[in-house]
C-alpha cells in the first residue's frame, strides 16, 4: 500500500499495521476528505491572496477588490461588446484584417449598399460577373493557413466576450449593498460575507477564465475590435496590467481551492470549455448569399420597372385588374391546407385584359381585314395568319371560361371548395393530394394558354411586320390589292393602326416573357 506521497514505493503492511489502519480510520473516505480539506485550508492560509478565511468560511474584501479592479478595466466593454458574439460584421472584420492591404476593399465592394450603388454605374449583367470574380478571388485569398489564423483570432474574441459578459456588478453588490453600476468615481466599502453567497459566482468566473491564456493572439484581437466599434474597447495599458494579475491568480488555483473548501468538495475542478470556430467558410458563404440576394432583388426591381413601362405602353396604365377568380384572393383559401397556390396570377390577369380589351377589337379588325379582303402572293402566309388569329380567339374564350369556372358557382370553384372541406375534416387524408393535383391542373391549363397565345402572337406579329413593310415599299410583294384593302378598312388610318397594333403585340409578348422562359419574338 502507498504512503500517499508521489514517487514513493508501496510499503507492504503487516497484520498489526492493518489493525491500526482500521482503528485510526486510514481507509475511511470521510476521514480522507476531512484531511484533504484541512490541507486545502492550509494552502489557502499560506497563499499571498487574502481572498478567503477558511476558519469562518468568509469571502474577504480583498476578493471583492480583485474583482473590482477587473471591473474597472473591462466595465465599458460590457456595453460595447454586448452583441459581439452574434455580429456578422465582426466576423467579416476578422476575415478582412488578414487580407493583404490592397485586397481589403473586396468585402466593401460586396456590401449590399455598395452593390446598389455600383448597379447605377454598370449594367446588372456586368455587376453579376464582377461579384462572381470578387467571390472567387476572396476564396483564393483565404488559404488554409490564413483561415486557421482567422479562426484563432475569432475564438479569442469569443473568449474575451464571455469574460467581459461576466456579471461583476451582481457579484460586487454582495460585498457592498450600495455599489452602483458603471460608476468609476465610486469608492466601494466592501465587507466580509459568507462565501456560500458567492461560491456559484466563483464557479461561473472560473468557467469564463478557463480558456484565457497569454499565448492567445491578443495583439491581433484588439485592433479588430477597435475597427468594429470605432474606439478602444479597453485601455491596452490597463488591460495588460489587469490580465497579468488575472493570470497570476489563475495559476495559483486560489479560486479553485476556495470553491473546494466552501463546497467541501476537494475533487472540484472547473471545466475548461475550448471553443473551436470555423468562421471563414461561414463568412464567405454569407457574402455569397447576401450578394446573390441583392442581385436577385435588383433583377426583380428591374423586372418590375420594365413590367410597369410595358403595361403602360400596352394598356395605358400599370393598374390592370381583369381576372375575377384566378386571383391571389381566391388562392388564399388554400394557404392553411398546404396544397399549393395559383402560380400565374399576374400573367393570366394581363392575358385576359389583352385578349378582351385589345385583341378582340384592334387585332381582330386588322386580321379579319387581311384574311377576308387581302389577295396574298403567298396563300400559305394568309393561312398561317388565319390559323394563329382564330386560335387566339379560341383561347380568349377559354380564358374567360376558366376564370368564371373558379367562381363559387363554377365547376372548378365548387370542386375546390368540396376538396377543401373534405381536406379540413380529416376524414380523407388522400383528398389533400387530390386537391393539390387539381390545382396543379388548373395552373397547367393557364400556363398552356399563356404559352400558346405567345407563340401565336409571335406569328401574327411577324406577319403584321411584313405587311407594314410591304405597304411602305415601292413594290407590293405580300398583298396585291392594297388599295382595295385600304378602302375596306373601317378605321381612320390603316397604316398608323397597323404600326400601333404591331407595337402593342410586341410589347405584350415582352410582358409574358418577364414571367416565363424567354421565347422567340418578332423583330422590332
Amino acid at each position: 500500500m502507498s504512503d500517499g506521497i508521489p514517487g514513493t514505493a508501496p510499503v507492504r503492511k503487516g497484520f498489526l499495521g492493518r489493525i491500526l489502519d482500521i482503528i485510526l480510520g486510514a481507509n475511511d473516505p470521510a476521514r480522507q476528505k476531512r484531511r484533504a480539506l484541512r490541507q486545502i485550508a492550509k494552502e489557502i492560509r499560506r497563499s499571498k491572496y487574502r481572498f478567503y478565511n477558511p476558519r469562518s468560511d468568509e469571502a474577504l474584501p480583498q476578493l471583492a477588490q480583485f474583482f473590482f479592479q477587473i471591473y474597472r478595466v473591462i466595465g465599458p466593454a460590457q456595453t460595447l461588446l454586448q452583441h459581439a458574439d452574434s455580429s456578422k460584421a465582426l466576423r467579416r472584420l476578422v476575415v478582412e484584417s488578414f487580407l493583404p492591404e490592397e485586397k481589403r476593399g473586396i468585402l466593401a465592394r460586396l456590401d449590399p449598399g455598395a452593390l446598389r450603388v455600383r448597379v447605377k454605374e454598370v449594367s446588372l449583367e456586368q455587376l453579376t460577373e464582377e461579384v462572381k470574380g470578387d467571390l472567387v478571388e476572396l476564396y483564393d485569398l483565404c488559404s488554409r493557413d490564413r483561415a486557421e489564423r482567422m479562426n484563432r483570432v475569432y475564438e479569442t474574441i469569443l473568449y474575451l466576450v464571455g469574460f467581459v459578459k461576466f456579471d461583476f456588478y451582481f457579484l460586487l453588490k454582495k460585498f457592498d449593498a450600495s455599489f452602483p453600476e458603471q460608476d468609476p468615481s465610486y469608492t466601494p466599502r466592501f465587507e466580509p460575507i459568507s462565501a456560500e453567497y458567492v461560491v456559484d459566482d466563483l464557479k461561473d468566473f472560473l468557467d469564463v477564465i478557463g480558456p484565457l491564456d497569454p499565448g492567445l493572439p491578443w495583439q491581433e484581437v484588439f485592433p479588430v475590435l477597435r475597427l468594429y466599434k470605432g474606439v478602444e474597447v479597453v485601455d491596452p495599458r490597463l488591460w495588460q496590467r489587469m490580465f497579468n494579475a488575472l493570470m497570476a491568480v489563475k495559476r495559483s488555483d486560489i479560486l479553485v481551492k476556495i470553491v473546494q473548501h466552501v463546497e467541501k468538495n476537494p475533487a472540484f475542478q472547473p471545466e475548461v470549455r475550448v471553443s473551436r470556430q470555423d468562421i471563414v467558410e461561414g463568412v464567405l458563404e454569407e457574402l455569397r448569399r447576401d450578394a446573390e440576394a441583392v442581385i436577385r432583388g435588383l433583377r426583380e426591381e428591374k423586372r418590375k420597372m420594365k413590367l410597369g413601362q410595358l403595361l403602360r405602353m400596352v394598356f395605358g396604365t400599370d393598374a390592370v385588374a381583369r381576372s375575377r377568380y384566378y386571383t391571389e384572393a381566391t388562392a388564399s383559401a388554400f394557404a392553411r391546407h398546404d396544397v399549393g397556390t395559383f402560380l400565374y396570377v399576374e400573367p393570366f390577369n394581363y392575358l385576359k385584359a389583352f385578349l378582351l380589351d385589345f385583341y378582340k377589337r384592334d387585332v381582330r379588325m386588322l386580321a379579319e381585314l387581311f384574311i377576308v379582303r387581302g389577295k396574298w402572293t403567298a396563300p400559305q402566309v394568309s393561312q398561317e395568319l388565319s390559323d394563329a388569329y382564330y386560335r387566339v380567339m379560341d383561347i380568349a374564350q377559354e380564358v374567360v371560361e376558366l376564370d368564371e369556372s373558379l367562381s363559387d358557382e363554377g365547376e372548378r370553384g365548387q370542386k375546390i371548395r368540396q376538396y377543401l372541406h373534405r381536406s379540413g375534416s380529416g376524414k380523407e387524408p388522400a383528398v389533400k393530394r387530390v386537391l393539390k393535383q387539381y390545382i396543379d391542373d388548373v395552373n397547367e391549363a393557364v400556363r398552356r394558354m399563356v404559352m400558346e397565345t405567345a407563340q401565336n402572337l409571335i406569328s401574327i406579329g411577324k406577319i403584321f411586320k411584313s405587311l407594314i413593310e410591304d405597304s411602305q415599299g415601292s413594290k407590293r410583294e405580300v398583298i396585291l390589292n392594297w388599295r382595295e384593302v385600304e378602302n375596306a378598312y373601317e378605321g381612320e388610318d390603316l397604316q398608323r393602326d397597323m404600326v400601333e397594333t404591331y407595337k402593342k403585340i410586341y410589347y405584350f409578348i415582352q410582358i409574358l416573357q418577364l414571367f416565363f422562359t424567354r421565347k422567340r419574338q418578332p423583330e422590332e
